[in-house]
C-alpha cells in the first residue's frame, strides 16, 4: 500500500522543519527572518489540514487551516504598512 504524495510531502516538510530547530537551537543560529520561517510554517499547516480533511477529519482539518490563515495573516500585515 503506497502512501500519498500528500502524505510524502508532509512528513518531508515535518522532518526539515524538526532539523531546521535543532540545528538552530544546538549548532548555530541562523539569521532567517521571522517573516520566511512563519510562512513555511503556515504552508505547512494547511498542507496537514487538507490531508487531515481528505482523510475524514473535519475538526482537525479546520483548526490547522484556521491557524494556516492565521499565520499568513501574521507574514502579510507587516507588508501591508508598505503599501
Amino acid at each position: 500500500m503506497s502512501r500519498s504524495v500528500l502524505s510524502k510531502i508532509n512528513t518531508g516538510i515535518a522532518v526539515f522543519m524538526l532539523i531546521f530547530t535543532f540545528y538552530y537551537f544546538f549548532i548555530d543560529a541562523i539569521s532567517i527572518p521571522i517573516n520566511v520561517i512563519f510562512s513555511f510554517l503556515s504552508v505547512m499547516f494547511f498542507l496537514f489540514g487538507i490531508h487531515y480533511l481528505c482523510y475524514k477529519e473535519k475538526v482537525l482539518g479546520c483548526v490547522h487551516i484556521t491557524v494556516a490563515l492565521f499565520l499568513i495573516f501574521v507574514v502579510i500585515n507587516p507588508f501591508s504598512l508598505i503599501l
